[in-house]
């Protein structure tokens, strides 16, 4: 989507006025080449207007992609965005040991 911008309103997890944040989010590559649950993504500190520029290529697998032993937040539905976003951290598949 280089190039594309997009303009969507996600809620963060510990949002404070100019702060950096934390979201969870979810798109249609879920359980499609990304992780089914969704993907975390930190967020830089506003600007002056309260914006932030997201850069999707820093989404991450939270922990309960990689073990059954780690809990973790599911999007909320405003932070489920119709469409794909191919960019950043792909589904873990387990090692096979041979």
């Amino acid at each position: 989507m280089s190039g594309v911008w997009l303009t969507v309103v996600l809620a963060g997890i510990g949002t404070y006025a100019m702060r950096a944040s934390f979201l969870v989010f979810a798109d249609r590559t879920n359980g499609h080449g990304s992780y089914g649950a969704g993907r975390f993504l930190d967020t830089p500190v506003p600007d002056a207007h309260g914006n932030v520029t997201l850069d999707f290529n820093q989404s991450r697998n939270p922990p309960c992609a990689f073990t059954a032993f780690a809990t973790c937040p599911l999007p909320p539905p405003e932070n489920r965005v119709d469409l794909a976003i191919t960019a950043g951290e792909k589904a873990y598949h387990k090692p096979t040991h041979s």
